[in-house]
Order: C-alpha cells, then sequence, then structure tokens
C-alpha cells in the first residue's frame, strides 16, 4: 500500500508544481506626455520623457522621428528627467525617489534597465561632465532640510555611479536645473532664489565659488544652456530670460544688464550663433559672439496652434529643434544663417501599445470564449485624463487576443467619462452592462452582436431621473444566472439598486434601491464587491465600512431581494471581491487593504448562511484585488500586484497557496474552458496558460488522496 500512497504523493505533488506561462501581453498605450527632451550625442535617437522614457531614431538628413520603443520599466516610472553620458553609452532617467539606469544598444539604440538607485526625495535635473567621469543629481526632497545636489563617479563600462559628494543646507535650497560648464571644471545650480556656481573636482567633490541672488523666487523647473565657447550661461525661469557672461578662467558669472521675456526651456546653438527659448511660442535670438548678449530675431507663433512648448532640445549638427509640449513633440528645421525656423514634423498620441489599455482592470470572458472584453480607467496620477473605456478583442483558439475596436465612455449626450468600474455580460450574452462615473448615466447598457463581439449603445440610466435612487458613485454589478436582474452598488449612498431585466432586448427598470440601516438591512454600508451563486438563490454583498458580508434571497423569475443576514467578516473590512465556488460550496473574499487576506467561507447551498473556514495571508502586496476560480473548481486565482495561485480541494474548498506568478495583475477572468487566465494592469493586459491539462490533473489527484485517507481509516 505504501508504494501506492506515494504514487499518488508525486502525483498530486506534479499536479500543484505545474506554473501559469506567459502566452501573450498586450501593452497599455503611455500618452506622449513629454517633459524632458535630449539628442544622443551622435544625433541619432532622441529620448522624450514623461509618463516613461520614450526612445526614437531620429534621421539625420530631414529631422523626423520614428517611434522604436518604451524603455523597459520605466512605464509611469522613470522619464521625469533624463541624461544620455557623452559617449552614448548609458542613459540614466529621474523618477520619484528613483534613478533608473539604462545600457545603450550600440546597433540598435534600443535600452536596457541594468540598475535603479534610491533617493529619498525626487530626482531632478541631472548632468554629466564633458568627459562623462562625473554625474550631478538635483534631489528635491518634501522637506528643505532634505534638498542637495549629489555628485557621482560614473564607472564607463557598465554605467553604474558611486556617490563622492553631496551638498545641501545651508550651501543648496531647492535644487532645480544643474549643468556642468563646457570644461567641466564648473557646475551650475539653480535653485529658487539663487544661482550658485560650484567647484567640482573628481578627487575632492564640490565646493561652493559663487551664489548670485535671483530678483524674484521660482516655483517652476528651470533650465540652463551654455555657449559652446563657455564664455555665456542662459538661465530660463517664468520671471526671466537671463544672461550671464563667465569668465572662463574662474568660472565666475557675471549678470548682463537686462533681462529678457519669461521662458521655461533655452538652448544654444553648437556654431554659436542663436539662443532659442521657449514662451510660450518660441523666440529665436541672434548671440553676439563678444559678450554673448542677445538681440530678438522673431517669434514663432505657428506653434501656439499646438499649444506652448516647455522644453526644447537641439540637434548636435545645429540643423532641428525638437520641442515638447504637453502631449506631443514638434520638429523644426533650422535655418544656420539665419535662424530661421520651418515646421518638419508633429509626433503625439499614445505610444507604445493599445491606447484603451490604459490603467485596465476588469476583464470578462464571454460564454463562448470567443471574445474578451477590457474596462479602461481613464485617468491616472501620471496621465492626463483620457476617456474610459471598453475594449473588444477576438479569442482564437490558442487563447492569444486580437484588439477588434474600443467604446468610449464619454462621448455624445453620455457627457466626459473619467473612469469607469465594472463589466457584466448577460446570460445569453446578448448585452454587456458598465459601471461608469462623470457626467451623464451611471449605468450603460450595450447591445452585443453573438457573432463578432461588437457593442452598439442601447441606453443608459443616471441617478435622480426617473425615480432612480441609490446609484451614487456606481461600483460593482452582477447580472442573476435567470437574466431577470441586474444589480449594482451605490457606494457613496450604501445601497444595492435592482433592476428588472427584459429578457427579449436587455433593457432594463429600475425597481428599488436597498439602503444600509434601513428595513432591516445591514451590512452593506460602502459596498464594494457582489457575488450570485451559481444557482442564482442568493446575492452576497460585501460591506466594507461595515467589515461584513450581507447575504439576500433572490426571489426566481423577478430578481427582488430580501435581506437575510449580515456575516461578520473582520478580513473583508475592505474586500474588493467576492467569488462563489462553481459548485455552490463556497464563497471567496479578498481583500484590497489592512488584511491582504483570501478568506475561505463554506456555503449551505439551501440557506445560503457563510461558515468561516480558513484565511491566507497573501505574500505581495499591490494594486486593486481579484478573485477567480477555475470551471473545474479546483483552482483559485487572486490578482494582487501578482497572481496568486491557490489550488482547492474540491470536497472541503480549502485552499493551499502554490506559488505567486511574476506577471502583473489586478482584474482576472478565467475563460469557460479553463484553459487561459486573462489578466490586466497599468501595464496592459496578458493571457496566461498552465500546463496541458494542468487544472483537471490537480482535481484528480486531490479526489484520489482524499479516497486513499478514507480506505487508511477504514483499513
Amino acid at each position: 500500500m505504501r508504494p501506492l500512497i506515494a504514487a499518488f504523493l508525486l502525483l498530486l505533488a506534479a499536479s500543484s508544481s505545474r506554473a501559469l506561462s506567459l502566452v501573450q501581453h498586450l501593452d497599455a498605450g503611455v500618452l506622449l506626455w513629454p517633459r524632458h527632451l535630449v539628442v544622443s550625442p551622435d544625433g541619432d535617437h532622441l529620448y522624450a520623457g514623461g509618463g516613461g522614457l520614450f526612445l526614437f531614431s531620429r534621421s539625420a538628413g530631414t529631422g523626423q522621428l520614428t517611434p522604436i520603443e518604451i524603455a523597459p520599466g520605466s512605464r509611469h516610472r522613470f522619464g521625469r528627467f533624463l541624461l544620455p553620458s557623452p559617449d552614448g553609452r548609458h542613459v540614466y532617467t529621474g523618477g520619484t525617489g528613483e534613478l533608473g539606469i539604462y545600457a545603450v544598444d550600440a546597433d540598435t539604440g534600443r535600452l536596457h534597465l541594468v540598475h535603479v538607485m534610491a533617493f529619498a526625495g525626487g530626482v531632478g535635473f541631472l548632468a554629466a561632465s564633458p568627459d562623462g567621469a562625473l554625474v550631478a543629481v538635483a534631489e528635491d526632497s518634501v522637506y528643505d532640510d532634505g534638498d542637495s545636489v549629489r555628485l557621482f563617479t560614473r564607472n564607463p563600462d557598465n554605467g553604474l555611479l558611486a556617490p563622492l559628494d553631496a551638498l545641501g543646507p545651508p550651501d543648496v535650497f531647492t535644487p532645480y536645473a544643474v549643468e556642468f560648464s563646457p570644461d567641466g571644471e564648473q557646475l551650475l545650480v539653480h535653485q529658487r532664489t539663487a544661482l550658485q556656481v560650484l567647484a567640482a573636482d573628481p578627487s575632492s567633490g564640490l565646493s561652493p565659488l559663487q551664489a548670485l541672488p535671483t530678483s524674484a523666487p521660482l516655483f517652476d523647473p528651470v533650465d540652463l544652456a551654455f555657449s559652446s565657447d563657455g564664455a555665456s550661461l542662459y538661465v530660463a525661469d517664468r520671471v526671466a530670460l537671463r544672461v550671464f557672461q563667465r569668465d572662463t578662467g574662474t568660472g565666475l558669472l557675471t549678470p548682463g544688464a537686462d533681462d529678457l521675456p519669461p521662458s521655461t526651456g533655452v538652448v544654444a546653438s553648437a556654431d554659436g550663433a542663436h539662443v532659442y527659448a521657449c514662451s510660450g511660442y518660441l523666440d529665436a535670438y541672434a548671440r553676439a559672439p563678444a559678450d554673448g548678449s542677445l538681440s530678438f530675431l522673431f517669434s514663432d507663433e505657428s506653434l501656439s496652434s499646438f499649444g506652448s512648448p516647455q522644453q526644447a532640445a537641439i540637434s548636435p549638427d545645429g540643423a532641428h529643434l525638437y520641442l515638447a509640449d504637453y502631449d506631443r513633440i514638434r520638429v523644426v528645421s533650422r535655418d544656420a544663417a539665419t535662424g530661421a525656423l520651418a515646421g518638419v514634423q508633429q509626433v503625439a498620441g499614445y505610444l507604445g501599445g493599445i491606447p484603451t489599455l490604459n490603467r485596465a482592470h476588469p476583464v470578462i470572458v464571454s460564454a463562448d470564449g470567443r471574445h474578451v472584453y477590457v474596462g479602461s480607467r481613464g485617468c491616472s496620477e501620471v496621465e492626463e485624463c483620457s476617456f474610459a473605456s471598453v475594449s473588444l478583442f477576438a479569442r482564437d483558439d490558442a487563447g492569444r487576443l486580437q484588439f477588434v475596436e474600443a467604446q468610449f465612455l464619454g462621448n455624445g449626450w453620455l457627457g466626459d467619462s473619467e473612469s469607469m468600474y465594472d463589466l457584466a455580460l448577460s446570460p445569453d450574452g446578448e448585452q454587456l452592462y458598465v459601471t461608469r462615473d462623470g457626467d451623464g448615466p451611471e449605468l450603460v447598457v450595450y447591445a452585443r452582436d453573438p457573432d463578432t463581439g461588437a457593442l452598439a449603445f442601447l441606453e443608459g440610466h443616471e441617478g435622480g431621473f426617473g425615480g432612480l435612487e441609490g446609484l451614487d458613485v456606481p461600483g460593482r454589478l452582477v447580472v442573476s444566472p435567470d437574466g431577470a436582474a441586474v444589480y449594482v452598488t451605490g457606494t457613496s449612498d450604501d445601497a444595492i439598486v435592482v433592476f428588472a431585466r427584459d429578457s427579449d432586448t436587455g433593457a432594463l427598470t429600475w425597481q428599488t434601491a436597498l439602503f444600509d440601516g434601513q428595513g432591516g438591512i445591514d451590512g452593506i454600508a460602502t459596498p464594494t464587491a457582489l457575488a450570485v451563486d451559481p444557482a442564482g438563490a442568493h446575492l452576497y454583498v460585501a460591506g466594507a465600512a461595515d467589515g461584513a458580508i450581507a447575504t439576500f434571497q433572490i426571489e426566481a423569475g423577478t430578481g427582488a431581494l430580501t435581506f437575510l443576514r449580515k456575516e461578520a467578516a473582520e478580513a473583508t473590512n475592505t474586500a474588493s471581491d467576492l467569488q462563489v465556488s462553481p459548485d455552490g460550496a463556497n464563497l471567496y473574499a479578498v481583500g484590497a487593504t489592512g488584511g491582504a487576506l483570501l478568506t475561505a467561507y463554506a456555503r449551505d447551498p439551501a440557506t445560503g448562511a457563510l461558515t468561516w473556514m480558513s484565511e491566507r495571508g497573501l505574500p505581495d502586496f499591490g494594486g486593486g484585488v481579484s478573485v477567480a476560480t477555475s470551471p473545474d473548481g479546483s483552482s483559485v486565482f487572486v490578482g494582487r500586484g501578482k497572481v496568486h495561485h491557490f489550488t482547492r480541494d474540491p470536497a472541503t474548498g480549502a485552499v493551499r497557496f502554490v506559488r505567486r506568478v511574476e506577471h502583473e495583475a489586478h482584474g482576472l477572468a478565467i475563460s469557460p474552458d479553463g484553459r487561459h487566465l486573462y489578466g490586466t494592469s497599468q501595464q496592459g493586459l496578458s493571457v496566461l496558460a498552465p500546463a496541458p491539462a494542468a487544472g483537471a490533473l490537480g482535481a484528480t489527484a486531490l479526489a484520489a488522496l482524499a479516497a486513499l485517507r478514507r480506505y487508511a481509516r477504514t483499513t
């Protein structure tokens, strides 16, 4: 008997150790939101920072740009400020509390993230000495006593930086722009109230040489540009464009006679003939070689037709300027003799993926497995707001997806929509229901073509119209299995809103709203999750403010709700998702914060009553949380930053943690055949597949082991 038991145990181990493998990843497009532009030393590439680190190839003849990639690991993380090393082998980019170091492929220009350095404050402007031996970083802390300029030595082989020196208060306060002089002897630091000249020595570090007070405080990042001969310095800020003469022997500065109009960016041509400043337009100046003084030539007002250029970069050959605006890059050619400019190209929009996957979260698969729908929540803290949307993907036999179309939830009479919350398909697959936030209806109904998956607007429901109440800040929604009703959470109203559904058209009619604290109802304050059992007998509602799960009985045929009980559930006080197992024997709840637990409950199918079974801590902390069970009931998956895989005992419903899958996912959905898991994140949409028949093997092994245990007890 022992060999047989050992064999079954090995079978169990093999089934539970099969990992999910990545089948496909569809990137979210990142809005080109340039804040800093630099051209590579050889002029072959342009780097743009903002929402990520964007890489473009550059045509030496025309100056035109072609997108290549968004640097790996930079999305919504790096790109605030950029610095290519003088030898062109590395690119440095700042983020919030981090500095990314990228190696440059000498043949393709593509970037590879080699190291991330942690900083206490925000990483601002970066500068490298002309020989590339030193790198300076402006670190702007939340607290003034944390501000500093940090100096590093640079390893030219791997690009890594080693600390050499740092200057903070009282020598440096709120550093913004930093720049090395052309001879590398000094480091210029623009602060909020002063321009600081520091001696930069590769052995001893930094020491103050000169401080020049500015005429008014500065409230925005600024820009610095030296003339190629090092005899002039031009300083841009929102108060003025300032001109300084520089003693090339001592490095000391002498202010020019007059300040010029305010600007946010400044560049000087390598031939020393012209200076260009971003002032809302692009101002061109002729430069006098003798003293560096500037004479106004013209202001290119045509640039205001696409916005206001904020920062500029110039190619090493001086033939082209690149201008950064809020949502695009403009390429202009330059006449070296006259300084005149002519438009060449505009690069705008979302790059590097599918725009409508920005901040993707809810994902669902149609019952026939032919289509996948993904909701995008629109706004983020990093990017400017875009309309929330629902994207349609066609799914092939291998589980791979092909983008088909998107429905934006903010157009026409729908009004603006800055976010969306949940998606649900009707049981017959004829309609898609969407909850959204913004002007107009909170609940939108789309008719669905079962063959193509295409959506067409059917109707919308808005709180306050036609007696509809309880829908303030709509959240989760679910359709009853018989298709008779749709239930929606009203998060701010502490309510569950009930709609009757027309089985022929899918149209909804508001029936009632059930409020926490009214009519004996308890446990649904701040409702954050909904689940219906497969038989359609009970609705479960997680009330975050109550730390509870409320159970309602569903009336067959009408979908009307009757409150049954409130289950105290301390671990689900911030529950973000609930799911009933396919056999109806268990309910699983996951917490978004605080507890960070997967909680398992035994469920009485007749009464809907829940009995607490166990809690399993999640070994990872990430964004939103979702839970999905495989169709055969053998596995439970939790999306919390990464995918967490649990095996489930079909006899008891007990779960056991197996592994964390290294693919980012917040929203989860499983195909009806159980072959593929779809996970959404801020970075896009991933398709994961287990080893062949892994789920079925796991269920078989567990059932066999349970049989062996029963046999052992009887012998």
